[in-house]
């Protein structure tokens, strides 16, 4: 969750793209390097770092089954409390 969490995404245009307006949307190469360096590769011809975006798609499945499984357990958690306080407020009338 928290390499999830700490990726920055970004809208950018390729400097070939100078007449074109379409917009890009990804994430800064050396920034996930930094926190999934196993998804980064550096191109040796040209320099360039490039993401390998299928590989951010299990990350990004394993962080929404952990936070789905903190929902549910503060789902069970307010159920509880809600029970309690039913229980309570019956005592008092």
């Amino acid at each position: 969750m928290d390499s999830v969490l700490s990726l920055i995404p970004v809208s950018y245009k390729f400097k070939t793209q100078i007449d074109d307006d379409q917009k890009n949307f990804g994430f800064i190469a050396q920034q996930v390097d930094t926190v999934l360096p196993d998804l980064v590769r550096l191109d040796p011809e040209t320099g360039y770092y490039h993401i390998s975006y299928e590989g951010v798609i299990p990350v990004t499945v394993k962080a929404i089954q952990e936070q789905q499984a903190e929902i549910e357990d503060l789902k069970a958690k307010n159920q509880e409390l809600e029970a309690r306080l039913e229980r309570l407020e019956a005592l008092i009338k």
